[in-house]
């Protein structure tokens, strides 16, 4: 059985030696990383089953780095646990709010932490399988279907929801209401350049999701018209080449 992946993000100053062990003896991968901004970078590109953050490492604390996790596409599903020796009040109302799953004070026993983490790990998988077998409509591979017939196929049938888009160590992510993309982004791209980037892609797998979760709106083009300009740009890119 594949191991589990966990991502723990923690300053040098606060990480315990004894954290990394424990999670490694009870059968987890662990990677490390000690500060938000790397942390949110390493979570898009190795996916993790779950997620450890400490509360205070420089500007981008434990309470903004849950924020942009859980308003990420491909992430906003990993269970995210805030590993901290004291929150008042107001910051766990605030952490709750921002979406943290839960919050752990780091004079834990280390036994009781690795439960918690084996419950909420479990737990998530079992809502993605619900969740899985309620609304994936659409997969298969780019070989097969060209991402310009699944833009066009998804804006006729005026669908709602996720268009995630897999290449290689890569993945992006279209929003569509009612048939109109909404929102996207791949890497440093964002919005319709984020489209036309993707719609250079030759392999990979593509997913979409139905009713998926709001995302803020960062198209404004018509999708019709995108997807005609994002077609000219291909043929453009095969004239240059022939």
């Amino acid at each position: 059985m594949k191991k589990k992946l966990i991502l723990v993000v923690i300053s040098k100053a606060e990480l315990s030696p004894q954290l990394e062990k424990s999670l490694q003896d009870d059968g987890f991968d662990v990677v490390l990383v000690d500060n938000g901004k790397e942390g949110y970078n390493v979570a898009r590109q190795i996916k993790p089953d779950l997620i450890i953050s400490g509360h205070q490492f420089g500007a981008l604390d434990g309470i903004d780095f849950c924020y942009l996790i859980k308003n990420n596409i491909s992430l906003s599903t990993t269970p995210f646990v805030l590993y901290s020796h004291y929150l008042n009040r107001d910051q766990r109302i605030e952490a709750y709010r921002n979406g943290v799953d839960a919050i752990v004070n780091t004079s834990i026993p280390y036994r009781e932490l690795i439960a918690r983490i084996e419950n909420l790990i479990s737990n998530f998988q079992s809502l993605a399988r619900q969740r899985q077998n309620q609304t994936h409509s659409l997969v298969g591979k780019i070989n097969d279907f060209s991402l310009i017939e699944i833009l066009q196929l998804l804006n006729m049938n005026q669908k709602t929801g996720i268009l995630t888009v897999y290449n290689d160590l890569i993945d992006g992510q279209i929003a569509f209401k009612k048939g109109e993309m909404t929102y996207a982004l791949v890497e440093n791209y964002s919005g319709e350049e984020a489209v036309i980037e993707m719609m250079g892609w030759q392999q990979g797998l593509f997913l979409f999701e139905k009713d998926a979760i709001e995302t803020n709106k960062n198209i404004d083009k018509p999708s019709m018209q995108l997807i005609l300009d994002c077609c000219q740009i291909l043929d453009e890119t095969k004239t240059e080449f022939r």
